[in-house]
């Protein structure tokens, strides 16, 4: 079995489940979730988080057994984590902790029992599924009847995704070095290069944790909806709403790079940033090379 530890939001329980799930069809064996850390109280070192794989099509079982909490501690001890490769190593799993952003292809040297720990933010680790990753990541209930609307009038027009990643980005101290913000000059030059790409009347879909300082704030070259009503529990309904648009200018945020990478279109255009964290891991390899940097 492959086991990974969940961290983070939406987005980020997507990617750490995504890595897993290749591994997993690789090695021929199923994906067990640890939810533990999402358990712990945060206590404002980090934005606390919850659950919030159960709305998908996934396939999992959770891991409660003891042998979590050995596996887990193998992630704070460097000695344990050296003499876990020996090939003497006397137990039956192996710990993969992810070392920086950047994607990590000897993952898959790993056996079919392997504990992973890390944020896997790259399509490469799961790219040669990425059919069976779509699958499972469709939305098992129907959207309630203000989305279904939304839903509609997204694919009959040549729909713009726009995401804007605001919430603990700014609130939290620690979040807002780590990540930073896009300034609102990347979306309207984002916006500008959709249009000229497509060469076509278009319309945006705006996302945002906090629609009331987008709406003050940005304005772009064309008719824009502001989608504000899916919050908390319901936010997965905007992914679902954003991979339903033609094309999308993304935030540096994990959820709206699920929201345009589950569009399965070749004809999309993705405009994501140039520069993904504002401090470390400069170097990652997050965006796809067929996406725009801006």
């Amino acid at each position: 079995m492959i086991i990974v530890k969940l961290m983070g939001g939406l987005g980020n329980q997507m990617f750490q489940y995504a890595a897993a799930r290749a591994l997993a069809l690789e090695k021929g064996t199923w994906v067990y979730l640890d939810a533990s850390f999402l358990m712990e109280d945060a206590k404002g070192r980090w934005t606390q988080r919850e659950y919030e794989l159960g709305v998908f099509n996934i396939q999992y079982n959770f891991e409660r057994s003891g042998r979590v909490n050995f596996l887990r501690k193998l992630e704070t001890s460097s000695y344990f984590r050296k003499i876990s490769e020996n090939k003497f190593w006397p137990f039956g799993f192996r710990h993969f902790n992810e070392p920086d952003s950047k994607f990590h292809p000897e993952l898959f040297k790993y056996p079919r029992n392997t504990y992973l720990h890390g944020y896997f933010q790259s399509e490469k680790y799961f790219a040669n599924y990425a059919g069976q990753i779509r699958r499972d990541f469709e939305i098992i209930n129907s959207p309630d009847a203000r989305n279904a609307a939304m839903l509609e009038q997204i694919r009959t027009v040549n729909s713009v995704s726009v995401h804007v990643r605001r919430g603990d980005y700014v609130t939290l101290k620690s979040a807002s070095e780590f990540h930073g913000m896009m300034g609102l000059e990347y979306y309207t030059a984002g916006a500008q290069h959709i249009i000229e790409k497509t060469n076509k009347d278009v319309e945006f879909f705006i996302f945002s944790d906090e629609p009331g300082w987008v709406k003050a704030n940005l304005k772009l070259p064309g008719k824009s909806t502001y989608i504000d009503w899916n919050a908390g529990k319901t936010a997965f309904e905007d992914m679902r709403l954003m991979s339903n648009c033609r094309h999308h200018i993304i935030a540096n945020s994990s959820f709206s790079w699920w929201g345009a990478w589950l569009n399965p279109s070749e004809e999309k255009i993705v405009v994501a940033p140039k520069r993904w964290f504002a401090g470390s891991q400069a170097e990652n390899d997050i965006v796809p090379h067929t996406w725009i940097k801006y």
